[in-house]
Parts: C-alpha cells; structure tokens; sequence
C-alpha cells in the first residue's frame, strides 16, 4: 500500500471514527435527558471507554468517585486541564491515560491499546460537559422531589396538629372564652387546649416539628393526668423524662375552673397568669413549679384561686412577652411582662383583650410561637353556684367581735367533718391582724366549692404573709398571738397574696376523706 492509500485510509478511518462519535453524542443528549440516577451517568461514560476502544473509565462528581476505582487513581489528584499522562506514576499505572476535568468533576479513561488522541479528549470534554449538566439537572430534580416530599409531610403534620391543637376552644359553662395561636412555623411547641373545666397552655422549647411532637404528646398525657389526684406528679412521671433525655424543656400551665368562679391552677415555670379584676386591678400568679425538663419533682401542689363575675383569666406563651424590636436609641427592646399587664388592664372581654393585644404588638417581630387563651367568668344571672354561693362578713377589727366571727365561719362550714377548724384558724388570724398588725376592718368570706369550702379572709392590717412566717412553739401559739400551726396544719392548702393595702389569706378545707393531720375521721 503506497502513501496515498495509507493516507486515504487513515482519513476514513477518522471520519468514520468522527461519525461513531457524532451519534454517540446524539445519542448520549438523549439519554442524558432522561437519565434518572448516577448509574444512567455511568452506562454512558461506559459506552464512551467502549468507544475509545480503552479498557478502563471513572467518574468524579461531587468530591468523589462514583463506583470502585484502582487504588493508583483513588491517589490522583484532579487534574487542572485535560491531561495524557499521570501526574503521579505508580508501578500500577496504565500505559495509556486521559483525563478531562469539567465543572464539577472529571473523567478518566486509561488502558488503550494506542495513545489517545485529540479526537478522544474532545469527546471526553464534551461528555464531562453533558455529565456536569445531567448531575446538576439530577440534583435540582431531588431537590424538588425532598420539597415535595417534604411539604407534604409537613401539611399533614400541620393538619395533624390543628386537630390536636384547635385554634378555638370550647368555654365552661358560665365563662366565656377567646384564643390567639400563631405558630413560627407551620407547626408549633406552643398549645393549648381545653376538656371539660379544665383549660392547659403549654410551651415546648424549640420549633418545628420536633417541638410538635411533644405537643402531642402532651395532649395525649393531659387528658388522663386530670384524672389523677396530682395532675403535676402524673405529668413529670409521664413526660419529664423524654423532655430530658431530648435536652428540651416545657412550660405549662393547668387550670380548673369551677361553675361558681373559684378555681386552682398549677404553673410548671410558665409565665405568670394575669387575672384582670373588673375593676381594672391586674393580679398576677407566678409559677409554682420548675419548667418540666429541669428538676422533677414527687409533688405537685394546685393552688387555689376564685374570679367574681367579669372577672378575666389571661394565660400566654412568651412569644408574646419576648417579642422585639429596634428602639430609637438603636437597641433591640422586648415588649416586656408589663406591656402584657397594661394592655389586659384596659379589656374588659376575652375578645377585646386578644384584640388589643394583637393591635399592640404591631411593629414588634414575634420570633416565637405565640399563643393567647383568654377567659371571663361570666354566669346568668341567679345561676346556681355563682354569687349566691359566697356568704360575706364585714366586721371592725377588734377582739370584741372574734366570737361571732367563729359562729359565722362554723355556721357557714356547716358540711365539713370538723366544722370548729376553719373556726379557729380564722379567728386566729383575725386576733394576729388585731393586735399585731393594726388592722382597722376585716372581711371574711366562705364559699363553696365542689369538694368543700374556700375561706379568704382579708384585713387592711400591715403586710403579713402566714406562709412564710416562723411558726412559734405549739405552747405559744395563743399566747404569741400567730396560730400559723393551727392555721397551716388544719386546712388543706393555705395560700396568701397583698392586694394593694390589703392582706388575703385563702384556705381550702375540702368536704371528702380528707383529714388535717393530727385529725381522727
């Protein structure tokens, strides 16, 4: 075969070369576009080696090797143009190898019989660039796909927990009832809920999903916790430990409303509930407990409390209280407790309430869920169980009258086992308000309650809190004046609070098996 021969046959061979690889690359836009996965990437760079006539080829993407690859060219380093020779030689290294980088990644090929060539590294750079594009189409596409994925699931995680968390409430009869919940997100830790006389707000740290799964946890536990005689002990046993173990904490607050207006409540480090009076005086009861999450405790104690008609209950998340914003002087200020009193000061309705404070909180950033609950005790008129049921005593603060003092509170207690207690514990508050923190008037009232009496007595004496006072020896206790002993020791709780200028002292003497200690049934 002469020169020109030689020369026209190389030409055809290389067009014919140039032809198999103009319909491969056809081909391989095609396929590249319906490629669903790495492995359809990997099918092409195979056809490509068979090709090339190479008996080797690897992909790169993503700072990786896609499959297995000799160990000589796990070590090689990505080169920064394309290349027909090793950077780094290895005893194990092919005699033949080409290496195209592209975005993203590079190919390689190695173990062809001959040298490649120019036409080899230019369909090499043109498959890397289809390869680049097809992975960043393949990413986008599980993007979009984990969107979905994901959008839907929290669609039915919200719809699951609107239902365990309802954005209206039903009231207790002779209330009336208005809430706000507003989630950061399209789910929350923060709920509310209510069953029966019982209404519950809560806080889950954090957002999002996994604060919404303990709210349903929490929703799921409360409903038989109410049932238990320490709904707070039922609770921590119930939820405490997962709360830690997850390194999160929860806020809660627990109310029993009575028909009549008297209520008790336990507060596990939840903000303080806010009790409007209709006279416009704001009371606030703290927390009684550690958040759940922080330090359990073996008990739980529900302390007592009583709204007379119009009177307002307010219980929020802090997603109120923590809201934000940039002050003039360039500061991040919160919108504070005090904003939260001042503004339930003016309401006088649970929806006035929720509007006024939606209307305050324009121009404040609400980071957090937030969540408002709201309820007045409202009842007909002449509605058993409402005023009625409180029998009122206003007497002088002087000793003189300390007897019909004791015959109105034993009168009143008629119903209890041991009706003389409620008796002397009060008069023996009123002889300590008498003569040691002059009092000029005295105010008692009973009222009855599910399960027994509630007794507030009140005097305009000096501040005094029977909680907190030293108890003096059981040998003292008239003689020294206090009766705490006997005020501590017979009622079932005793709870105080200074109300302007005037002492309130509340006892609960509960009409069932319960027995004072030191008391035989």
């Amino acid at each position: 075969m002469n020169s020109t021969e030689s020369a026209l046959e190389s030409t055809v061979s290389a067009l014919a070369d140039c032809y198999d690889q103009v319909v491969f690359l056809q081909q391989a836009v095609e396929r590249a576009v319906h490629a669903t996965d790495l492995s359809d990437v990997q099918a092409l760079l195979a056809d490509a080696q068979t090709l090339m006539a190479a008996g080797g080829s690897a992909l790169h993407v993503a700072g990786g090797w896609v499959g297995p690859v000799p160990n000589w060219l796990a070590r090689h380093r990505t080169p920064a143009e394309r290349t027909f020779e090793l950077l780094d030689l290895h005893p194990e290294s092919p005699g033949a190898f080409l290496g195209v980088p592209f975005q993203g990644g590079w190919v390689a090929f190695w173990d062809k019989p001959d040298l490649f060539c120019a036409g080899d590294a230019r369909l090499a750079q043109t498959l890397g660039d289809l390869v680049a594009s097809t992975v960043a189409a393949l990413d986008t596409r599980q993007r979009r796909l984990q969107q979905d994925i994901e959008e839907h699931d929290r669609t039915l995680a919200t719809r699951i927990w609107r239902h365990l968390v309802p954005e209206q409430l039903s009231a207790p009869e002779h209330y009336r009832l208005s809430t706000l919940s507003q989630p950061a997100s399209q789910v929350g830790g923060d709920f509310q809920i209510a069953f029966g006389n019982w209404i519950v707000v809560g806080d889950v740290s954090g957002k999002g999903i996994a604060a919404a799964l303990f709210t349903g946890m929490f929703v799921s536990t409360l409903r038989l916790a109410v049932q238990q005689e320490d709904v707070g002990a039922a609770i921590a046993l119930a939820l405490h430990p997962q709360l830690e173990a997850a390194g999160m904490l929860a806020t809660l607050a627990v109310i029993y409303l009575e028909s009549n207006g008297a209520f008790k409540y336990l507060s596990m480090g939840h903000p303080p509930i806010l009790i409007r009076r209709t006279s416009g005086q704001i009371e606030s009861l703290g927390a009684t407990a550690p958040p759940l999450g922080t330090f359990a405790q073996d008990h739980y104690p529900m302390r007592l409390g009583r709204l007379d008609p119009g009177d307002l209950l307010c219980l929020y998340s802090d997603g109120i209280s923590e809201a934000e914003r940039t002050g003039k002087d360039g500061r991040i200020e919160m919108f504070g407790l005090w904003k939260v009193r001042h503004t339930v000061a003016h309401a006088t309705s649970p929806e006035l309430g929720i509007r006024s404070l939606v209307k305050a909180l324009e121009g404040w950033q609400v980071q957090d869920d937030l969540t408002l609950v709201m309820v007045q005790y409202a009842p007909d008129p002449g509605a058993p169980g409402t005023r009625s049921n409180v029998l009122e005593l206003q007497l002088p603060a002087d000793t003189a009258h300390l007897a019909s003092l004791g015959a109105f509170v034993r009168d009143a207690c008629h119903r209890l086992p041991h009706p003389g207690l409620p008796e002397l514990a009060v008069t023996e508050l009123a002889a300590n308000a008498i003569k040691h923190g002059q009092a000029r008037n005295i105010i008692v009232l009973v009222r009855g309650i599910d399960d027994g009496y509630l007794i507030t007595f009140e005097d305009d004496g000096l501040p005094f809190d029977p909680t907190l006072a030293p108890e003096l020896p059981a040998g003292e206790l008239r003689e020294g004046g206090y009766g705490l002993v006997i005020v501590r020791r017979s009622a079932h709780t005793v709870h105080y609070l200074r109300r302007k200028a005037w002492n309130s002292t509340e006892l609960h003497y509960p009409s069932g098996p319960h027995h004072p200690p030191g008391v035989s049934p």
